[in-house]
């Protein structure tokens, strides 16, 4: 049980390295087979959408759950897209096995967060070949960058500082008690992307990289060594990847 226990971060982390890969090797051959034409035809039915949604399954692997909302802006390219996000996390959080120190950030009981990204995109290239059944670019690549903010409220158990007077002098004893702590997580994020249309939906998959800085409630930089990229306290700059599944409307 504990060796089970001992190699899953380490399995996740291998599989994330996997579909980062492969979501570089698709991006490339995107690139390589879409050619850049002007957003011209009017058979295209992207013409005639104005928005699309779309969800994005590996928010999973950090108990959250992430919508892209898209509104076309305008009667060109540039698209705002706007990301809302929610964490939820019963299960608690301590891996003796990580390295990390036990804190109020890593061995947390419970955890609520919610957030947004918001970015500015651009469909810089689109192929001549439409999907037969919805009518939209075969392959579809963009550029989106923009901000990003989220907030967590952390509720865990902690030996806290308590003070008492004795013979007029004041001391403290440690007693083990419910802690609260909140994490403001500002960032930004730069991508490029390539849609694949299926019929009435498409496939997105993308890279980047992302910035972080996660701050306590005092408005101080956490700061914890070893920490991960996935860990809501994380602060530094990373590679950013995944896919969506989404449809126009």
């Amino acid at each position: 049980m504990f060796q089970i226990v001992e190699i899953l971060p380490h399995l996740v982390i291998l599989c994330i390295k996997r579909i980062f890969r492969k979501l570089v090797f698709l991006i490339l051959i995107g690139f390589s087979l879409a050619p850049a034409v002007q957003a011209q035809n009017s058979k295209d039915s992207l013409l005639q959408k104005n928005n699309a949604i779309s969800i994005l399954p590996q928010y999973s692997l950090i108990r959250g759950v992430r919508l892209d909302y898209e509104r076309r802006l305008g009667n060109g390219d540039i698209w705002l897209l706007v990301a809302p996000q929610l964490y939820i996390n019963n299960n608690g959080y301590y891996d003796a096995y990580s390295g990390y120190s036990e804190s109020v950030w890593t061995s947390y009981n419970d955890l609520r967060g919610i957030g947004a990204n918001m970015y500015l995109k651009w469909n810089t290239t689109k192929s001549e070949k439409l999907d037969r059944v919805s009518g939209l670019p075969a392959r579809l690549i963009y550029i989106a960058a923009g901000p990003s903010y989220q907030y967590y409220n952390l509720v865990g158990y902690n030996d806290v500082p308590v003070p008492y007077e004795e013979n007029g002098m004041t001391f403290y004893k440690f007693e083990y008690q419910k802690v609260e702590s909140k994490i403001h997580r500002y960032g930004g994020n730069f991508n490029l992307g390539v849609q694949f249309a299926m019929h009435p939906f498409y496939v997105d998959v993308y890279m980047g990289f992302a910035i972080k800085i996660s701050l306590d409630q005092n408005g101080d930089k956490i700061v914890e060594e070893y920490a991960d990229f996935m860990d809501p306290f994380y602060s530094g700059l990373y590679f950013d990847g995944g896919f969506k599944f989404g449809i126009y409307f």
